[in-house]
């Protein structure tokens, strides 16, 4: 589990309950620049500044990755 808060009072938490042994995200926004969904939380903690803002960022990406085994 990842989480944190920045200095504008932007919380984030990452926690992955996986229903099978390993979770792979191919993109979820193709035109949009790459982010590796173990990266989320930094990205986040580093840019946003408020919630609406970290959803806006995160809308814009190309989440992509794996969890698991």
């Amino acid at each position: 589990m990842l989480d944190g808060i920045n200095d504008a009072g932007v919380v984030i938490s990452d926690n992955v309950v996986p229903k099978e042994d390993v979770i792979e995200v191919t993109g979820t926004n193709p035109s949009g620049e790459k982010l590796h969904m173990g990266l989320i939380v930094r990205f986040v903690l580093d840019n946003a500044s408020s919630a609406d803002d970290a959803i806006r960022l995160l809308k814009a990406r190309n989440i992509y990755g794996n969890l698991g085994s």
